[in-house]
């Protein structure tokens, strides 16, 4: 098969998947989870994963460059991706970190989506009361 057949073959199949997923998502009140970072050549890049329920399925990963490192930047890149995803008809849910560019993107895409909850992610709030707590004499 010629590449261009491939790559056809390919968007459908990745469009009935995300069809698949999306209408597993909504049976299951899903939640859209973003975990930003940074590589060693300091390039900027999200990955999504969406909860379901006690299954956590990975999205995608974007290599986001330096449009990705404020907070309408990351609202820009959220907002495709629930339009990609189907909305708020699939997730009813937005997690972050708590870093101030992500609080405020949470705000911006919630504005943006009145029905998406916005949650902090309480593993990395955990995780920061516990290094706080260890240095405490």
């Amino acid at each position: 098969m010629d590449e261009p057949g491939l790559t056809a073959m390919y968007t459908d199949t990745r469009k009935q998947v995300l069809g698949w997923l999306a209408a597993w998502c909504v049976r299951r009140n899903a939640v859209l989870v973003l975990d930003a970072w940074e590589n060693v050549k300091h390039n900027h890049i999200v990955n999504l994963l969406a909860v379901v329920g006690d299954k956590v399925i990975f999205q995608d990963s974007i290599y986001c460059g330096d449009e990705c490192q404020d907070a309408p930047g990351q609202e820009r890149l959220v907002q495709d991706k629930l339009n990609e995803y189907g909305g708020v008809d699939t997730f009813n849910a937005l997690a972050t970190d708590n870093a101030a560019a992500c609080v405020e993107m949470r705000r911006l895409v919630s504005v943006a989506n009145p029905g998406l909850v916005s949650l902090n992610d309480q593993a990395h709030v955990a995780n920061l009361l516990v290094g706080d707590l260890s240095k405490v004499p």
